[in-house]
């Protein structure tokens, strides 16, 4: 058996009262610096999984990104991370929250940041199975428009397979609250 080292483990455990503690599950958890800047950004979710789609692919996964915790107030950058379905490959495509590019080239990965991206990943569902994602008949974009409203702004969407029922779990940020809907796509 093999031991992990005491550290990590204060660190796992240090960290999960941030991630929505013992009341929220992991999956249903979104950081908060994710929450607050999201409903800054210019770019919808729904748009910038419409540009990553042009770059080839179906989007089955799309996350809001901001690498530094409330990063919007100091004007950083943020992103949508979508996760394209190329034949039977996954890709990422990350598109600008304030311009809608497509971004190219790698980005700063100082360990602060590929913490945050760590932490962040500890909450989101993995890729659906290649095999599974082109029996949805309802694309991603069409799925986030369904459920946003004026006053409610998605943050992040995946495609999922529920009790055999293939669809999308789409993250929503309502005056400052996270709300989940569940979008049938079969």
């Amino acid at each position: 058996m093999q031991k992990r080292p005491a550290g990590l483990r204060i660190f796992v455990l240090a960290a999960i009262p941030l991630l929505g503690g013992c009341a929220t599950a992991l999956s249903n958890a979104e950081p908060s610096k994710d929450v607050f800047c999201v409903q800054r950004a210019p770019v919808s979710l729904k748009d910038a999984v419409e540009t990553a789609e042009k770059q080839g692919g179906r989007a089955v996964d799309a996350h809001f990104r901001q690498d530094e915790e409330l990063g919007c107030l100091s004007n950083k950058p943020s992103y949508y991370e979508v996760t394209l379905l190329a034949g039977s490959e996954f890709k990422t495509i990350d598109v600008d929250a304030r311009s809608n590019q497509p971004q190219n080239g790698t980005r700063d990965e100082s360990i602060l940041k590929r913490v945050s991206k760590f932490l962040d990943r500890l909450v989101e569902s993995a890729p659906p199975d290649p095999g599974v994602a082109p029996r949805a008949r309802l694309s991603l974009p069409a799925a986030i428009a369904r459920v946003e409203e004026p006053n409610a702004k998605a943050v992040a969407a995946e495609l999922e397979q529920k009790d055999g029922v293939l669809g999308y779990t789409v993250k929503l940020v309502e005056n400052g609250r996270l709300k989940l809907a569940w979008v049938a796509a079969g």
